[in-house]
């Protein structure tokens, strides 16, 4: 039987930072398809002070009348000892706040055919968004065999399930599941499963397996007998970066709009260009608009401007 209108719940979790800036996009998408409804489900740090940065909330709560349901999370109200855990290995953190997320979605009552969850400074074009669609529609046109993708035993990602492979002190391979992370599309079941990640490695003893990041997330599903696969139809997948980011920065601390930057944070500063900055994303969004960005013959034209302009 095939179902004439599909709805999707969109999960964004974790760190908040340039969600004043991605909103924007995220709100968007309701108006693109005629028989597709986004509802968004928001799990954010409240504030964040560490060793590489320090924010107050940039977004105003009243700007969030685009989400269905939102909640805005403290670190000590985790039942893991956030503060003790190694600095800069965020495992606990991201697993929490996707716990978060899945329960506030389920909050809802409401019946989904797909969940997405997502990072607010990831940036989804909409050759990706489109692909997102054609794996849960199972055609691109109404001349297609149906053939819909979405079920109980496989999730979609950036990239799948790949091999992270390292040599032990022995010389021998030690090798683990690895997948990148900026998103996970799948049914809601699935989704449950893959929320249990922080339950099942910080609340009891369930898992055993590689905790690195990008391997536990690839491990975890495939642990759970679900397979983890990459889209069949995909463009370029972005994330925001400070304009620090693409250069190396000597100040003990720099202000980005409400964020404080530390000199530790300098860590990675050879960003691909195409990646673009909150403000040349603002200045796109205002030059061209929203329906021309989400036009997916535009996405070479949209990564030709945020490489060759000024990253400021």
């Amino acid at each position: 039987q095939m179902k004439d209108n599909f709805k999707i719940a969109v999960m964004l979790n974790g760190h908040p930072k340039h969600l004043e800036t991605t909103q924007h996009l995220f709100k968007h998408w309701n108006n693109l398809y005629d028989n597709v409804e986004f509802d968004f489900f928001v799990s954010i740090w409240d504030t964040i002070d560490n060793d590489y940065e320090s924010f107050d909330r940039a977004l105003d709560i009243n700007d969030l009348d685009w989400v269905t349901k939102f909640e805005l999370l403290k670190e000590e109200d985790c039942p893991y000892d956030l503060k003790s855990h190694q600095m800069g290995s965020h495992q606990p953190h991201y697993c929490y706040t996707l716990k978060k997320v899945n329960d506030l979605r389920n909050s809802h009552d409401e019946e989904y055919d797909a969940v997405l969850q997502t990072r607010c400074d990831f940036v989804l074009l909409g050759k990706t968004l489109n692909g997102i669609i054609y794996e849960l529609r199972g055609r691109r046109n109404q001349n297609e065999r149906i053939n819909p993708q979405i079920t109980e035993r496989n999730i979609f990602s950036q990239s799948g399930s790949r091999i992270h492979s390292v040599l032990n002190n022995s010389g021998e391979w030690t090798q683990s599941f690895w997948t990148q992370d900026y998103y996970f599309f799948g049914h809601p079941k699935v989704m449950d499963i893959f929320a249990k990640m922080f339950d099942d490695m910080w609340m009891s003893d369930d898992y055993v397996g590689e905790k690195l990041m990008h391997c536990f997330q690839a491990e975890h599903l495939h642990n759970n007998g679900i397979y983890n696969m990459k889209l069949g139809l995909m463009g370029a997948n972005l994330l925001i970066r400070e304009p620090y980011r693409f250069g190396s920065f000597d100040e003990e601390e720099i202000q980005v709009g409400t964020q404080v930057i530390k000199k530790k944070a300098n860590t990675n500063s050879s960003w691909n260009k195409k990646n673009p900055t909150p403000k040349q994303l603002t200045d796109l969004i205002n030059d061209r608009g929203l329906d021309w960005i989400y036009d997916e013959k535009n996405e070479d034209k949209i990564l030709s401007f945020f490489t060759n302009t000024l990253k400021k």
